[in-house]
């Protein structure tokens, strides 16, 4: 529990405040008001005093000329900084402050004050994700059926962030088919800095006309989050991964070195978004076993949360089962449900 140093003072501060004394902090009011109370937090330019005769009432911030508080209180500015102290009596539009820690009278503007006493941060858990579908049907002197399904799930909660990952791809042309593979993926991240962190991911992928019955691959190492605002997401990921493949004609195992990059920002106000996932596997056994999974495409609006994407996805294996390509190349529109 983090419990920073100007916290406890306040709260020694306030146990300390004679017990026997009422709380009677007052505010006074542009129009010429005062009302009296107990000031319990000031966030979001919303004031709220606790009275003895109509319980918390709610003052807009803009409608405070001056406060005066009879115990400390936290007072956070504009620019972070915090100071814990008592308010005095200031000119109309100030707020003067006697300082806990040194006793010394500080005066301030009211519109540099960001929030008073304010309330711990809730641990919310932070979930996004998206489901995105495509499909195409063909008749007459071709009969194909073509499905596509994929998606995303991310959910934040403190230092802790989990991550899963799917897609899927079917195709069958005259009853015959000629696409069945799915991949799946899922990722745990401890971060030990605000930017840093530790990953442990797991994957599982199938391609039938790949040969491929089954790849695993298990890997950790260290991530940074280099930038995450509401408009650009970027992330680099290096560690280390065992890899395990099922191929039809033969069986591999390896340890690899894993590096992932994950990106994407709304290039056209917060409308139109880009983006690129990468995953590649370079086995440290054998020099010419490489492993690449590409999503790269753009992402656009079509009412409220739904939205269609184009997208390319590149795979490469340079060492498929005999008799197979090591590349594969798709080109997949969708209509999809982000949250």
């Amino acid at each position: 529990m983090n419990i920073s140093w100007r916290k406890l003072v306040l709260v020694l501060a306030i146990l300390l405040a004679a017990p026997g004394t009422a709380r009677a902090d007052e505010v006074h009011l542009k129009n010429g008001d005062r009302i009296t109370g107990e000031v319990v937090t000031m966030e979001e330019d919303k004031l709220v005093l606790k009275t003895s005769y109509a319980g918390k009432i709610t003052i807009k911030w803009d409608q405070v000329a001056n406060l005066v508080t009879d115990t400390p209180v936290e007072v956070s500015f504009q620019d972070e900084t915090m100071v814990v102290g008592t308010t005095k009596p200031a000119k109309h539009g100030e707020i003067s402050l006697e300082t806990v820690e040194t006793a010394e009278v500080i005066s301030f503007r009211l519109d540099e004050v960001q929030s008073i006493n304010p309330k711990p941060p809730e641990e919310r858990v932070k979930i996004k994700g998206d489901v995105n579908f495509g499909f195409s049907y063909e008749s007459g002197n071709t009969n194909k059926d073509k499905l596509h399904l994929d998606g995303s799930f991310s959910a934040r909660d403190g230092d802790n962030r989990y991550t899963a990952k799917a897609d899927v791809n079917r195709e069958e042309s005259s009853g015959v088919s000629t696409e069945n593979n799915w991949l799946a993926l899922v990722k745990y991240d401890r971060f030990f800095t605000d930017k840093m962190y530790w990953f442990t991911t797991a994957s599982f992928e199938h391609d039938e006309f790949k040969s491929l019955n089954l790849r695993t691959t298990l890997a950790t190492g260290a991530g940074r989050q280099l930038i995450e605002t509401a408009l650009t997401n970027l992330l680099l990921e290096l560690g280390l991964a065992y890899v395990i493949e099922d191929f039809t004609t033969k069986d591999n195992d390896y340890t690899a070195l894993r590096w992932s990059l994950d990106f994407d920002r709304y290039v056209v106000s917060d409308k139109i978004q880009f983006f690129h996932w990468d995953e590649l596997f370079y086995s440290l056994r054998y020099s010419d076993n490489l492993v690449l999974r590409t999503r790269t495409g753009f992402r656009f609006p079509l009412y409220g949360n739904f939205k269609w994407t184009i997208q390319y996805d590149y795979d490469l294996d340079t060492d498929p089962d005999p008799g197979r390509k090591d590349e594969d190349q798709r080109f997949i529109i969708t209509v999809g449900y982000e949250y």
